[in-house]
């Protein structure tokens, strides 16, 4: 099975669990399910990161809902614990994660700068050599 960012467009924690379910109940035995999700609170991007911790702050959140302009389609990122505890009765769960950087954090580090290529060494470093702490 595999699911590339269309999960967090649904806007129910209860649809997206219904949704991890029943791909989970399709896999076949020995078989697997990739799922490329949104991680909420990416360290790398702290623009992003700020923003979800707003947005998920009980009072400030529904109050940013109402003053910025509807988006065309939800967005409901779960953290990564509960992406995992989701998943975890079908088998084991291995997460990792890939920086796939914003247009806005490109234009202003790029990989020709001497600190964007900096910060990308630093970047690839933790995916390859530590993927479980890069995707949180």
């Amino acid at each position: 099975v595999y699911s590339a960012h269309a999960i967090y467009h649904i806007d129910t924690a209860e649809g997206q669990r219904a949704a991890f379910n029943e791909a989970m109940r399709v896999v076949k035995p020995g078989g697997r399910a990739i799922f490329v999700l949104a991680n909420p609170f990416p360290l790398l991007f702290p623009y992003r990161l700020l923003r979800r911790i707003l947005a998920s702050t009980p009072g400030v959140g529904p109050l940013l809902n109402r003053l910025r302009p509807k988006p065309p389609l939800p967005y409901l990122p779960m953290r990564l614990s509960w992406m995992k505890a989701q998943l975890a009765p079908s088998g084991d769960v291995h997460i990792s994660g890939y920086a796939v950087p914003s247009v806005a954090f490109d234009r202003r580090v790029s990989e020709t700068s001497a600190l964007g290529r900096l910060l990308w060494r630093g970047i690839r470093f933790l995916e390859t050599r530590h993927p479980e702490l890069a995707a949180r």
